[in-house]
């Protein structure tokens, strides 16, 4: 159950010791039923064992139910031309659409708030029509992922020094470059969102031709590498963005962002945080400190 729910300009509350012009939508349920996902098998001829197809996660659906209380009739009629406007469902289902999806947020029993895009699947079902100073609605809506995400951002601060000691041999990864550790718990792993900010291109490590972001888990060591950097001519405080959820490269120079996603290596396995340690460092092939990467992530459940 959650403690406040917002959608569309509207603000739904569990707590009915307050009628308010505000505090008007009294809610009386939210759920989100649990995600669907779908496997197949495949077996082939003379082979003993099936092959299991990647599972895929349908995207999730919310029921909300809720109490229209006002102190007249022509306040619940108003409260009600409100609610229908908000849980209309969008006349022009294009993706290109951007009034299509619209942000959901709630706060859960832990006061912890999470949101997440929605549109409306089913249209406002109405009860109790018959009470001049009440009625009950349902509706249902459908989320463009999975998941929720939190609206809290945890970032952090790294760069690609080699630990400001220069050596004429690389060292194995885990003793050569700054490394941040992170301690995650959360339902699913967490993408990241990196900006690696371009120092002093003054310096002798200019140019620099690859980046490589090392993920470091208990069991595995994985790299993201972006490559024929020096092609970029990149200035001073040129920001490289890295979405790794969306699997998006972009490079931004002051008033203009261009996409460099082909600059991705095509083996490079995109660093999601993992259940408890994970270890971050950035990697220029060169010894000088070229860059600054500040890294962003949210939980998601």
């Amino acid at each position: 159950m959650a403690y406040k729910v917002e959608y569309n300009g509207l603000r739904f509350l569990n707590s009915p010791t307050h009628i308010e012009e505000w505090w008007s939508l009294v809610l009386k349920e939210f759920s989100f039923f649990e995600v669907a996902t779908q496997s197949k098998t495949e077996k082939y001829a003379i082979q003993h064992w099936e092959y299991v197809s990647p599972t895929m996660m349908k995207n999730r659906r919310i029921r909300i139910l809720f109490d229209i209380i006002a102190h007249n009739e022509t306040e619940r009629r108003a409260l009600l031309k409100r609610v229908q406007r908000a849980f209309t469902p969008e006349l022009n289902p294009s993706p290109f659409n951007e009034k299509l999806w619209k942000n959901l947020s709630f706060l859960d029993v832990d006061c912890k708030e999470w949101n997440c895009k929605c549109q409306v699947l089913q249209g406002i079902q109405l009860s109790d029509f018959a009470n001049e100073k009440r009625a009950g609605v349902s509706v249902e809506l459908i989320t463009d992922s999975p998941y929720f995400t939190s609206t809290q951002e945890y970032s952090f601060t790294t760069r690609n020094t080699l630990m400001w000691v220069k050596l004429p041999v690389k060292l194995p990864c885990k003793w050569q470059y700054f490394k941040w550790a992170i301690t995650y718990n959360g339902v699913a792993n967490s993408p990241l969102r990196i900006t690696l900010n371009i120092l002093n291109t003054d310096s002798e490590c200019y140019p620099f031709n690859k980046i490589k972001i090392l993920h470091q888990t208990a069991d595995t060591i994985e790299s993201f590498h972006l490559t024929n950097i020096s092609a970029l001519e990149l200035e001073e405080w040129n920001k490289i963005i890295i979405d790794t959820e969306k699997r998006r490269a972009y490079l931004e120079n002051n008033s203009w962002i261009t996409e460099i996603t082909g600059l991705v290596d095509l083996w490079s396995i995109r660093p999601n945080l993992e259940n408890w340690a994970n270890i971050i460092a950035i990697d220029t092939g060169v010894y000088d400190e070229c860059v600054e990467a500040i890294i962003k992530r949210n939980d998601l459940f």
